[in-house]
This record gives structure tokens, sequence and C-alpha cells, in this order.
């Protein structure tokens, strides 16, 4: 069983459960289980409050498989790639800093989950290509891809009717064609 972490989004307020009674299997929420099938990240996005935290044990019938997790060096991507190793999948890390890369991967590895990282900007057709090929050859195959990359290009405006067509574009590009491009690659192959 894979441990998951849900904001109270949808969720219902963690009172229902009660924060102390949800942690209580892990000692606390700061505390690292050495169990990958109970996976227990050291740290959490400071965004997200402790309170609002409830634990969710499942287990998808992932074992075995390699997955892509594009964006994955922090955030959102980060904490897939961390219950996806939780449910025994190897994982691949990527993203354009090696540093946060490989702060990801050692943080699954120390917990018994299988991880590497691959460096690339999955934005152009070059960078995607070389992600997939090198991605691929990590675990032999890719069987499960988390399109995570993408972020507004565009600078804040009072309307949206005030962004040059240009910013739209590149929105376009960086958000749905670079999905799009890994999905086609990754089915071709």
């Amino acid at each position: 069983m894979a441990t998951l972490f849900l904001g109270g989004l949808g969720f219902g307020p963690a009172s229902e459960v009660g924060h102390a009674q949800a942690c209580a299997p892990f000692g606390g929420l700061r505390q690292r289980c050495n169990d990958p099938r109970r996976w227990r990240p050291e740290s959490f996005d400071p965004l997200i409050q402790p309170s609002f935290l409830r634990v969710v044990n499942m287990d998808m019938l992932l074992k075995g498989k390699r997955a892509l997790i594009t964006g994955s060096t922090s955030g959102i991507g980060a904490q897939c790639a961390r219950v996806l190793a939780g449910e025994g999948v190897s994982v691949v890390i990527n993203g354009r800093s090696a540093d946060r890369a490989a702060a990801v991967t050692e943080e699954i590895r120390k917990v018994g989950g299988e991880a590497k990282f691959v460096l690339g900007d999955v934005t152009t057709e070059d960078g995607s290509n070389a992600v997939i090929e090198r991605a691929k050859s990590a675990f032999d195959g890719i069987d499960i891809l988390v399109n995570n990359v993408g972020n507004p290009t565009q600078e804040s405006h009072d309307s949206w009717f005030d962004a040059p067509f240009q910013e739209w574009i590149d929105d376009y590009h960086q958000n749905t064609i670079a999905a799009v491009r890994l999905v086609h690659a990754l089915l071709r192959r």
C-alpha cells in the first residue's frame, strides 16, 4: 500500500479524521518511514499546512511499472514521483535543475524506491526527444507518462485581452504542445 497525502481540497477538513489520528501510524509528520510501501516525505510544500493533510492507503497495482514524470523536481511532480515510487514504480525524475532532480531522486532511493533522473527541457522538440530516449534507456522502457511540466509564460495583465497574442502562443506551446509531443513520441516508439 502507498500512502498519499491529500490536501483539504474536495476531501473535507482534516478535522473529520483528526490530524493526530491520521498521522499516528508514522509517529508524526516530520518523521520518515523507511518502508517504501508507506511513503513518508520528509518535507512538504510550505503552502500545504499539516493540518490539511490526511492519509489515504491504496494499492494501485503498479508495481514493476516504469514512469516518466515531467516537471518532477519539485511541487506536484515530485509528489507524484514519491507516490508512484511508493507503489513500486521505477520513476524517472525530469526537470532542468540537476540539484533539485538529484535531491528528489535521492529522497526516493533512501526509502527503498527506484529512481533515476534525466535532465532536459521538454518544451522543445529536440529536448523532448532527448528526454524520452534517456528516460526509456534508464529502465528499459516507459509504461506511464505523467505530463506535469508547464507554467504560464506571460506577465500578469489586468485583463486577458491585454495579453499580446504571442504570449498566448508561447503558453500554448509550453503547456499543450509539449504534453502532446511527449504522448505522440512515447506511443509511436
